[in-house]
């Protein structure tokens, strides 16, 4: 995980945290790094991904969801539950809001939680 904050290490899972851009569902980009925010408005989604770049070795998988803080304030994020083994890059996921105020988003705040486990044995490719 680069960059890599041990703060963000919890009991059973990581925090990942926004990355500093997100694009609205109007096709503009919003740039949230530094101090700067993007309010989400209701009824509304943008695509974002993670600020943290995640390199699994073959043998270790990823389960992905979003953070509690979020869901009480309508948020729901679409994105793949699993990270397969082997997967090098960003987590790339939607925000919609489903709540009934504006959602403040600001890159560097954690907004998905990542768990991981190692498999017993390297996965074998799919024939076919």
């Amino acid at each position: 995980i680069e960059p890599f904050t041990a703060a963000n290490v919890g009991m059973a899972a990581i925090d990942l945290t926004l990355g500093d851009a997100v694009l609205t569902s109007d096709g503009e980009t919003a740039n949230v790094g530094g101090r700067k925010a993007f309010f989400l408005k209701p009824g509304r989604a943008v695509q974002a991904r993670t600020r943290e770049r995640i390199g699994f070795p073959n043998d270790y998988v990823g389960r992905v969801g979003v953070m509690h803080r979020m869901g009480t304030f309508g948020i729901i994020a679409s994105l793949g539950f699993q990270i397969e083994p082997g997967f090098d890059g960003h987590v790339h996921f939607c925000m919609f809001n489903a709540g009934g105020a504006p959602f403040r988003l600001r890159g560097g705040e954690p907004v998905l939680r990542l768990e991981i486990t190692a498999l017993s044995a390297r996965p074998m490719p799919a024939s076919g």
